[in-house]
């Protein structure tokens, strides 16, 4: 099945690379002239003419919009001396070459990257994969997949139909993120806070007293309530954030780069917009649908003191990020017990 297939399968190892210190304009012409759209670059200059992968530490990716807005950006300025460590992204999104093909889609998606660096156990470059490409493995395996099927074979079971399931990366009604990409994306958030010694926060979205929405209006009308206040949530969160369904009527909202202050004012702000849009529910105290919200901020810059404390929590970084979640759980707990329609918030 296609979860099983690792990115080291389908990623390119013949990178266009050039060094921090090499000049912009220098890049733009060679790019031009090799008809390529971006180039990898490395903290340490290549030993090799050739367009192999060279030892070096890889620092980011450089596209021909980079470029050409840095560029317009400063107009009138002498660009001679900019080199590429210059105009870089400050973060590189990249993905291990061990991981499935279902993982670096989540991480194209949440991410909104067309390329990914593909780096081994010790961080270093072994390749790359492009967006273009993961489509097309994915639609080379799900043709297999439906070749080896059979064309009669097309019931919930059929090999093809769980492919394709497999490969889901949102919720079907909601149409936003579901757990298991949401597991994927709060990962590789949090490798990227520890990487980078940045923040992040999660909160856990409840919509309160929805068992009584569900047992009095129907199911029916549950649904259309669900989507209406996931639509009133998804409306509400920046343009870095990414929502997910936890299960159920429970939201999980992953908000990268953001610190306990200002988490905490996102999920009032989410609390009050879910109130004010006034979906009726009689059965609740309130007269209509509420939520109540508990978020947990971590700040790698207070939590890490050394190196070896870095390396402690990726070695456990599945058990940290269920940690996290339970350190939001605990905080919606303290919000529904407040009288619900209440948010709380906790920080590492």
């Amino acid at each position: 099945m296609a979860k099983n297939l690792t990115i080291s399968e389908f990623m390119t190892t013949n990178v266009a690379h050039v060094d921090a210190d090499e000049k912009i304009l220098a890049i733009a012409k060679k790019m031009r002239r090799k008809n390529i759209s971006c180039v990898m670059v490395l903290e340490k200059k290549a030993e090799t003419s050739q367009e192999n992968i060279s030892p070096g530490i890889p620092l980011g990716i450089i596209t021909e919009r980079n470029i050409i807005h840095f560029i317009a950006d400063n107009a009138g300025h002498g660009l001679d001396h900019v080199t590429a460590k210059a105009i870089v992204p400050s973060t590189l999104i990249s993905i291990d070459q061990s991981h499935s093909l279902f993982e670096a889609m989540v991480l194209f998606r949440s991410q909104r990257v067309k390329q990914l660096a593909v780096l081994d156990s010790e961080q270093r470059l072994t390749g790359i994969i492009n967006y273009s490409d993961l489509i097309d493995a994915y639609y080379n395996q799900i043709e297999l997949q439906s070749e080896l099927g059979g064309n009669n074979c097309i019931d919930d079971d059929s090999p093809i139909n769980t492919h394709l399931l497999e490969l889901s990366l949102t919720d079907p009604m909601l149409k936003i993120g579901n757990r298991r990409s949401m597991e994927i994306d709060l990962k590789q958030t949090y490798e990227l806070a520890l990487r980078y010694r940045r923040p992040y926060s999660i909160a856990l979205i409840d919509i309160d007293y929805f068992k009584k929405y569900n047992d009095n209006y129907g199911h029916q009308s549950g649904d259309t309530a669900l989507i209406e206040t996931c639509n009133v949530i998804n409306n509400a969160t920046r343009g870095s954030d990414r929502l997910y369904r936890y299960g159920g009527e429970e939201f999980l909202l992953l908000m990268p780069e953001t610190n306990a202050e200002e988490a905490k004012k996102a999920i009032q702000r989410l609390n009050i917009c879910v109130s004010d849009s006034a979906i009726t529910h009689e059965y609740s105290p309130f007269g209509k649908i509420t939520v109540s919200i508990g978020a947990y901020s971590f700040s790698p810059e207070k939590d890490m003191d050394s190196s070896d404390s870095r390396e402690l929590y990726l070695n456990e970084i599945e058990e940290n990020c269920r940690q996290c979640i339970a350190y939001a759980d605990d905080a919606l707990y303290a919000a529904k017990s407040d009288g619900r329609n209440k948010t709380f918030s906790v920080a590492a």
